[in-house]
């Protein structure tokens, strides 16, 4: 078991390893399509995609958590009425 202070920081590390890899698969390969060179174009472009990743998911993380609490709290006690995907 992977004690809770950590937590914080594998979430980090998992879901910025898993998007980069996403992107950089997707990004390589739309405009050459596939070609014999793609693995390779692929971990290069996703190395480099990880190494930016992480520090910003470390960085952004807190921020976007506090500001999802606060706007929770701003909401808290307000009337709102919801009409289709829509909050008014």
């Amino acid at each position: 078991m992977i004690p809770k202070k950590y937590e914080q920081l594998l979430f980090a590390f998992l879901i910025s390893l898993k998007m980069s890899r996403i992107m950089s698969g997707v990004i390589t390969s739309i405009k050459p399509g596939l070609p014999d060179t793609f693995l390779g174009r692929w971990y290069n472009a996703w190395y480099q995609a990880f190494m930016v990743a992480l520090p910003a998911i470390l960085l952004v993380g807190p921020l976007v958590r506090k500001s999802i609490i606060l706007q929770i709290a701003l909401l808290k006690g307000r009337r709102f009425s919801r009409i289709g995907n829509f909050i008014l």
